[in-house]
């Protein structure tokens, strides 16, 4: 069975989940029939479309009937792309019934028109296009053209098809006509680079070409970055030396070095990752840095480095701080040990905000009270927990003491002392009165402001 599924909500089931296309390589793919027929009125079109949008993906007796009319005859589904195209079939929704029916029945379309050697359909390939490969062509040239969020979730569906063989739908023969839309068409290009870029999985002597082509496009981070993944997977050492030396270039563009911490962080050896964000580390990497702590070895990898740079007594708090972001799976008592004895009161906030954000935390009458000790020491250069990091951790505690109402009173009893508290930056006390705002009563908020 051919999985062809989209993002888009529906209450009969999987919205694209078709058993129309299956693999059986003893027996040959339907004949087609040709037709010269006219494409159906518009009318009938959309009642088409509606229809399909409504009907159960897993019920194949159901999806045949519901798809026929929109295939047999194919220029049917030209007919679809065309009324799409410009928002001509929104309804001032998000997603239409008719928009839902069009992405079905044009993936479903582009699935059935390209079928491999092999392959049978319950539903008789009924007067196919000449050439499935320019059906696709033709949805992929038509996105420019589409609104959101139509326009994305077709590319999404079409660059996520697959066949029963495993073969993509999208495959290297559609690279040179993905470079040329996205040049063409630079208000999409992020879409055909999108698609691009996942011609990287492909295992294919042209796919490391690819590879080496798209490394050198500065134009293009998302196909640097695929590019990077791919080199980092076969060849780490060469590829984290290129990676180091293009990231710290001065020309080197912003968007450009964010593309290739994000590759290493997500496909570099877990050791490398984190040497290399935390020897670059900068707020604008904490989702860098969180998705290498996600990584087996991730999360130790960086309490390593950390170490490192206290046993060496690296000044460089912002590195501490970045590592720490990252360590949302080592265990509590170790954030919160972090949190009492790193030199720095801005890691100290960050490791408060970590441990509360870790899986493993368990909100305590304890912990609440090492956290507000911390506030009432501010000053203290060694043990004081800066204002804005209490806020911080004191929200996520209050969320994470959901189940006790005594404990989460206690923390929104500190939020109430950071607010009223006049030594703290407007920022910090209004960042404290959000928080008890999802907590307390609008006349109780009131009251507090009338207290600032």
């Amino acid at each position: 069975m051919s999985p062809v599924e989209s993002a888009a909500p529906d209450p009969h089931g999987p919205p694209l989940r078709s058993p129309l296309l299956e693999r059986r390589p003893a027996q040959a793919a339907a004949s087609a029939v040709t037709s010269t027929a006219e494409p159906a009125g518009e009318a009938d079109l959309r009642a088409a479309l509606r229809r399909l949008a409504q009907t159960d993906m897993r019920d194949s007796s159901a999806l045949e009937a519901a798809l026929r009319p929109l295939i047999v005859p194919s220029v049917n589904l030209y007919a679809v792309l065309g009324l799409l195209k410009g928002g001509g079939l929104t309804d001032g929704s998000h997603l239409s019934l008719e928009e839902l029916g069009a992405l079905r029945a044009l993936t479903l379309g582009a699935l059935l028109y390209n079928a491999p050697p092999g392959a049978t359909t319950t539903l008789p390939a009924v007067d196919p296009p000449r050439d499935g490969q320019a059906f696709v062509m033709a949805l992929l040239r038509g996105l420019p053209d589409m609104l959101p969020p139509v326009q994305g979730l077709l590319a999404e569906l079409l660059g996520a098809q697959r066949f029963p063989d495993g073969r993509p739908l999208l495959d290297l023969a559609y690279a040179a006509e993905l470079e040329r839309l996205a040049r063409e068409f630079p208000e999409a290009a992020a879409l055909y680079e999108g698609l691009l870029a996942q011609l990287m999985d492909l295992d294919d002597a042209q796919a490391d070409a690819l590879q080496a082509l798209y490394l050198s496009d500065d134009a293009s981070p998302t196909l640097v970055g695929a590019g990077l993944a791919r080199w980092l997977e076969t060849h780490p050492a060469s590829a984290m030396a290129w990676a180091e030396e293009r990231y710290d270039r001065e020309d080197t563009p912003d968007r450009l070095r964010d593309a290739i911490a994000a590759a290493i962080a997500q496909t570099a050896p877990v050791t490398d990752a984190s040497r290399f964000l935390g020897e670059r580390a900068r707020d604008t990497l904490l989702v860098e840095f969180m998705n290498l702590g996600e990584r087996d070895g991730g999360a130790a990898a960086l309490e390593q480095d950390y170490w490192s740079l206290r046993i060496l007594g690296d000044a460089d708090a912002r590195a501490r701080r970045m590592l720490v972001s990252g360590m949302s799976s080592v265990e509590t008592e170790t954030l919160l040990a972090l949190a009492a004895d790193d030199p720095s009161p801005e890691v100290r906030a960050q490791a408060w905000t970590t441990a509360l954000l870790a899986d493993s935390f368990q909100p305590s009458a304890a912990a609440l009270e090492r956290l507000r000790d911390g506030y009432r020491n501010e000053a203290d250069p060694r043990a004081g927990i800066p204002g804005y990091g209490v806020v911080s951790a004191a929200k996520n505690f209050a969320h994470r003491a959901k189940l006790d109402p005594a404990l989460r009173a206690l923390a929104l009893e500190l939020l109430r002392e950071v607010y009223l508290d006049r030594a703290q930056p407007d920022s910090t006390r209004d960042n404290a009165i959000e928080g008890l705002q999802f907590y307390l009563p609008a006349q109780e908020i009131e009251q507090l402001r009338a207290r600032r």
